[in-house]
């Protein structure tokens, strides 16, 4: 059989089936079957070896055999949450209904985005990607996608992040605390004084 996840949301499964049969031109989709993002994860996580989870800050030793724990994922597009709880047997409970929203990593892409926009307090950049030639309208874009996409991106996963001394009897945290994003020197050049206007606006 095929087995699919999908995030939590409002499509039920018999659409999410059916639109994957479409999709993916499955021959036999009486032998598709899905399973919830969180409860893939969970599965997931259960079944790490010691090897792929050593960059965690929780030893193996120390994962609990029983008890109750909650799942968080987010993802892209969404972020998904429910709570679990593991019998003495290794089985995993669904303990509350899992709960879902259009608010994974791609919502936070768009809402710097937006912050961008006001900075140079231009909606959408239109003056940027507007101008008479079409070749630099497209370098543009790619510079708009770039920034958005390539280098807030990279600077998005590591913000916060927590490494763990290899010692785990001593845990040294370290959390970036900033988030430096480079941007094109076309974009910069472009609008110079509207972003120190509009540093100098939100300070």
């Amino acid at each position: 059989g095929l087995c699919g996840t999908r995030p939590i949301d409002k499509i039920s499964v018999a659409t999410s089936i059916s639109h994957l049969v479409q999709v993916q031109n499955v021959e036999y989709p009486e032998k598709l079957s899905l399973v919830l993002e969180p409860e893939a994860a969970s599965f997931y996580c259960r079944a790490m070896k010691e090897q792929d989870i050593a960059e965690y800050a929780i030893p193996q030793n120390e994962i609990p055999k029983s008890g109750k724990y909650i799942v968080v994922d987010v993802g892209g597009g969404t972020a998904d949450l429910s709570a679990h709880g593991l019998t003495y047997e290794g089985n995993i409970k669904i303990l509350t209904p899992p709960e879902g929203s259009l608010s994974g990593g791609n919502s936070v892409n768009q809402e710097f985005m937006h912050f961008l926009t006001r900075l140079v307090d231009d909606p959408g950049f239109s003056t940027y990607v507007s101008t008479p030639d079409n070749e630099t309208n497209a370098q543009h874009k790619l510079d708009i996608r770039t920034i958005v996409y390539n280098e807030f991106e990279e600077e998005k996963v590591k913000f916060g992040k927590t490494y763990v001394s290899i010692d785990n009897t001593d845990m040294k945290l370290n959390q970036d605390k900033f988030a430096y994003v480079k941007l094109s020197e076309s974009f910069y050049d472009f609008y110079k004084q509207r972003l120190e206007e509009g540093v100098t606006r939100m300070n």
